[in-house]
């Protein structure tokens, strides 16, 4: 079992950030403070925040926009999460209620909205200009890979291709800005800054399909919301795209017939994660996460040895071993 000391080697600048997050919601609108709190104080490991201060430590920068553009990374995560309970009616968020369920759809998306703008304030404080059209690149690519997914949700037919553009767009975008953003706070040359973004972007990649792969072995307490969440929702995953790929007969028949229904009962979910785990769907997804997870790894290795460096290596281990 990693020890993760990652988190360790940051703890002073994460520290910073979240007194920031914190001190950022103070709009004069009691209710954009009251949800924003809500769920900033959910349980979020601000995993995009931490490799971000990790890249911007690795360049040895010296300044304090390391920390806006941490706090802008995770107000941008925070709005899509508040937007995404909104589109998936979730009710359940890192163990708490989700901030729709109890505010409303309306003050949700409106909140979802404040945290939008406000991330960009940030970044404008930076001052850097590539570093906001890497934002605004990548806020199109997000809202692209969450349409793309809605208007497939359901889809039986959803193949591996499009189920990685999918993850590629609404999950490893923001990993890749991340690091490409803070390398340029570093002043890092622009081989090197490609060099992260791709080491952003498979990370990005292995974090979701890990993610994917805990809705249908984690359990509840460790994962924060109901497993089989995704099946549910009609979100067709990796696991399940597998398993059809290799179901045949009835059992594939009886699968394809139980997901045409409206709603899935807790014993239907159960018997499909079942299949999954017995048809090798768990198995597959957690090799192409440890396949991503070791080209993160790959991309770092012409880059010079460090603390910092040996903290991202970690996190590439990191994101393919956690369960929650």
């Amino acid at each position: 079992m990693l020890s993760y000391k990652l988190f360790d080697l940051v703890a002073d600048e994460l520290s910073q950030v979240e007194a920031e997050l914190f001190h950022g919601l103070n709009s004069g609108i009691h209710v954009i403070d009251d949800v924003g709190n809500h769920i900033l104080k959910s349980g979020g490991k601000r995993f995009r925040p931490l490799i971000a201060l990790l890249v911007s430590r690795f360049f040895n920068y010296q300044g304090r926009h390391h920390i806006d553009l941490a706090c802008a990374l995770e107000y941008l995560h925070t709005a899509t999460l508040l937007h995404d309970d909104v589109v998936d009616n979730g009710r359940v968020r890192r163990g708490s209620s989700t901030a729709n369920s109890v505010w409303g759809d309306k003050t949700s998306i409106l909140v979802g909205d404040f945290l939008f703008s406000y991330s960009f304030s940030l970044l404008v404080k930076i001052g850097i200009l590539n570093i906001l059209k890497i934002f605004s690149e990548t806020t199109s690519q997000m809202a692209k890979g969450e349409t793309f997914e809605l208007n497939h949700l359901g889809n039986l037919d959803l193949s591996e291709e499009d189920y990685f553009s999918i993850i590629t767009d609404k999950t490893a975008s923001l990993f890749s800005a991340a690091c490409e953003c803070s390398a340029i706070l570093g002043e890092a040359q622009q081989e090197v800054q490609h060099a992260l973004r791709s080491y952003g972007l498979n990370l990005g990649i292995a974090f979701q399909l890990t993610d994917d792969l805990l809705d249908y072995v984690a359990s509840v307490e460790e994962f924060g919301k109901s497993i089989g969440k995704d099946l549910k929702e009609k979100k067709i995953t990796l696991p399940l795209i597998y398993t059809l790929q290799n179901l045949s007969g009835d059992k594939k028949s009886t699968v394809l017939a139980t997901l045409q229904n409206e709603m899935l009962s807790e014993d239907e979910v159960t018997r499909i994660i079942g299949l999954v785990k017995e048809t090798g769907g768990i198995n597959y997804t957690r090799k192409q996460a440890r396949l991503y997870s070791g080209q993160a790894r790959e991309v770092l290795r012409p880059i010079p040895s460090s603390p910092e460096k040996t903290a991202l290596l970690e996190a590439a281990d990191y994101v393919v071993e956690r369960k929650s």
